[in-house]
C-alpha cells in the first residue's frame, strides 16, 4: 500500500526520474513477495501449490526409496559379517563348497560395507537429484525418464521380493530336513533316504566332523531364513515406493504437456524435449 502511494505522488511529480524510480520500486517489492509466496520443494521454488504437491510427493518417495536401499545394504552387511565367520568354519569341517550365498562373500572387511551399502544406494540418489533437475528445469524428458527408471525398479525389486520368498521356502524345507537327520558313526542318516551318506567321499568319514557340519549348517540357516523374509518384505515396500513414484512421475509430465510449470523458467522445446533456460 505504501508502494502504491509512493507512486501515485511520484506519477503527480514534475520529476519523470522520480516517477521511473518508484514504479520500478513498486514492481521489485511485488516481485520479491510473490518469489516470497511460492512453496519451496527441497530448495526449489514452485509457482503453484498443485505442482509443489507433486513434486514434493515424488522427491519424497525417492527418498523413501533411498532410505529402503539403505536398510537392505545394511541389512546385507549384517548377514555377510554374521555368516562368513560359520561357513567357513563348516568348509574345514566338511570339505564340501558352496557358491557366494552369503551377499558379497568374495570381499571382506571394509570392501564388504562399500559393496553391499554403497551399491545399492548408487543409482537411487542419482534418481532424487535426476528428477529434481527435471522439476527445477520443467524439464519434459526427465520427468518421463524418472517414470521409465521407476518402472524399471518395479521389475527389478518384484523379482528380487519372489526370489527372496523361494529362498526363505527352501531353506525352511532344508532346515527341517537337516533336523531330521542324524550323524551316525557310519554316516550321515536320513529316514528319507537309503543308506548312509559321507560328509566327504574324498576322505576318511569322522562322526564328530559330521556333527559339527551339521550344527554349523544349521546355524546358518537360522541366520538366512530370518534375513531373507527381511529382504522380501524390504523389496515388496520398494515396488510400493518405485511404483508411486512412477505415478507422479508421469502425472508431472502430462502436466508439463498442458504447460503447467513447476518454475517460471518453463525451458520447453517443441516436440516435448526441454532445457531449463539460462
Amino acid at each position: 500500500a505504501q508502494a502504491r502511494v509512493r507512486y501515485a505522488a511520484a506519477l503527480r511529480s514534475p520529476f519523470p526520474a522520480a516517477a521511473k524510480q518508484a514504479s520500478s520500486g513498486s514492481f521489485a517489492s511485488t516481485h520479491v513477495a510473490a518469489t516470497a509466496a511460492m512453496p519451496k520443494v527441497y530448495g526449489v521454488q514452485v509457482e503453484s501449490e498443485r505442482m509443489a504437491k507433486i513434486a514434493k510427493m515424488l522427491l519424497n518417495a525417492h527418498i523413501v526409496i533411498i532410505a529402503i536401499c539403505a536398510i537392505y545394504g545394511i541389512i546385507q552387511c549384517v548377514e555377510h559379517f554374521a555368516v562368513q565367520g560359520a561357513l567357513d568354519e563348516w568348509r574345514e569341517a566338511s570339505g564340501e563348497e558352496t557358491g557366494s550365498t552369503a551377499g558379497g562373500e568374495f570381499v571382506g572387511g571394509s570392501m564388504a560395507i562399500v559393496y553391499n551399502v554403497g551399491g545399492p544406494l548408487l543409482i537411487p540418489v542419482l534418481g532424487f537429484f535426476i528428477a529434481r533437475a527435471g522439476i527445477q528445469g520443467n524439464n519434459m524428458g526427465i520427468m518421463q525418464g524418472t517414470c521409465i527408471m521407476n518402472g524399471y525398479c518395479v521389475c527389478c525389486t518384484g523379482c528380487s521380493a519372489l526370489t527372496a520368498i523361494w529362498a526363505f521356502i527352501t531353506m525352511l524345507e532344508t532346515k527341517a530336513w537337516l533336523e531330521e537327520g542324524e550323524c551316525t558313526s557310519r554316516g550321515f542318516y536320513h529316514p528319507e533316504e537309503t543308506g548312509h551318506r559321507s560328509t566327504d567321499p574324498r576322505a576318511a568319514y569322522k562322526q564328530e566332523d559330521c556333527i559339527i557340519a551339521k550344527d554349523t549348517f544349521h546355524d546358518l540357516l537360522n541366520i538366512w531364513v530370518p534375513i531373507n523374509i527381511l529382504l522380501a518384505i524390504l523389496c515388496a515396500c520398494n515396488v510400493a515406493a518405485c511404483a508411486f513414484s512412477a505415478f507422479k512421475a508421469n502425472e508431472a509430465h502430462q502436466a508439463l504437456m498442458n504447460q503447467q510449470f513447476f518454475t517460471n523458467r518453463p525451458g520447453i522445446v517443441a516436440g516435448g524435449g526441454g532445457g531449463g533456460a539460462g
